[in-house]
């Protein structure tokens, strides 16, 4: 049984201001401003196979110590209401984070963050959580997609199936690529436990 009451908001925007002086300077400046936005929201209010729908979100820090890996299994997860145990049966949102100490990156922490160099999310050789019938996520079990240190990467899909989890397809390897330093990787999933 999920979240009985849910609502979880990924966004993605950009807030763009281009400028640009013609010759001759008497013309005048040429002025763009954009702020494109990027929006996905999934709530109880809908079912879990519906588009919107979920009763699911975890987040937690994964520790990985350097040069070696850990795994995060989506079948497994403990939710924002900390009950553990929890089993996604489809991703919607997902985002990982590399934390970093240092103040100037999108993905500051300073109590859990360190200076590791970067993570590898995938390829972990079995039960690899991966795009099912063109649902998104990473393409195949070798694929993998690197995170350097402060830096977040996110997905979002409007399928009312998401990306389905299951018993073959729901393990997450992230791999230290840091041979000094612990990293930090931050997991965020919003998705239906049916």
């Amino acid at each position: 049984m999920g979240i009985p009451s849910l609502t979880s908001r990924m966004s993605l925007s950009f807030n763009v201001n281009a400028a640009f002086t013609p010759t001759p300077s008497n013309l005048g400046q040429t002025v763009n401003e954009s702020s494109p936005l990027m929006t996905m929201s999934i709530s109880t209010a809908a079912a879990n196979a519906a588009v919107g729908g979920g009763d699911e979100f975890a987040s937690n820090i994964i520790t990985v110590t350097a040069s070696s890996s850990a795994t995060l299994d989506l079948t497994s997860v403990q939710n924002i209401l900390q009950t553990a145990g929890v089993t996604l049966a489809r991703a919607k949102e997902i985002a990982f984070a590399l934390l970093s100490s240092s103040n100037t990156t999108p993905a500051y922490d300073s109590v859990n963050g360190t200076l590791a160099a970067s993570v590898t999310l995938g390829n972990n050789g079995s039960n690899d959580f991966i795009s099912q019938s063109g649902s998104g996520w990473l393409g195949s079990a070798s694929s993998t997609f690197v995170i350097p240190n402060g830096a977040v990467m996110g997905f979002m899909t409007p399928s009312a199936a998401g990306v389905v989890v299951d018993s073959t397809h729901k393990i997450e390897k992230i791999t230290n690529n840091d041979g000094a330093l612990t990293a930090a990787c931050q997991y965020f999933l919003g998705g239906g436990s049916t």
